[in-house]
């Protein structure tokens, strides 16, 4: 048990550590990139819908990630997967206003709320769930001794629960 309570709460705390560097560096870009647009130095273009469709993964529940298609002057084909409420507003030949970065389209439009919070989420829950698991590790070899390991009074747990069935028997 000692094993697995280290094992799971070292994983635990590197979880929470990755994805709150990993979201944090995510809202720098996002970030970037925003103050990119204002302050002028990506021009934005005009993008147009041609499809919309429902990405259906069975490992999410409420339904599955809401995805809209656009034609641009320098691609015709830009898939962005896009928040619900994007989805609903936009309509097959409508327009948005896009820009382009070296890692593809941003259209603010189309993202979710801010998501700084999260990344304290990961970090909490993989800080406390880690410790936790931590501290169970630390005090379960403490707590009692496992089957072969030597009793207080210096017997072997074996030996001792061998002579408890025999007195049990006994009487």
């Amino acid at each position: 048990m000692r094993q697995f309570a280290f094992l799971f709460g070292f994983a635990a705390l590197t979880s929470g550590f990755v994805m709150f560097v990993r979201i944090g560096n995510s809202e720098r870009q996002f970030n970037a990139k925003v103050q990119s647009i204002h302050d002028g130095k990506v021009q934005p273009e005009t993008l147009t819908v041609i499809r919309k469709y429902i990405y259906i993964n069975s490992s999410r529940r409420g339904g599955g990630w809401p995805h809209v298609v656009f034609r641009s002057s320098k691609d015709p084909k830009v898939n962005c997967g896009t928040t619900r409420e994007f989805y609903d507003s936009v309509n097959t030949n409508s327009t948005v206003t896009g820009y382009y970065f070296q890692d593809g389209y941003f259209v603010p439009q189309s993202l979710g709320g801010d998501a700084g919070s999260a990344k304290w989420v990961f970090l909490g829950f993989g800080s406390i769930a880690g410790a936790g698991l931590l501290l169970v590790g630390f005090t379960a070899g403490k707590t009692r001794p496992l089957d072969g390991d030597t009793c207080p009074q210096g017997g072997r747990l074996q030996d001792l629960m061998t002579a408890i069935r025999n007195r049990s028997k006994r009487e």
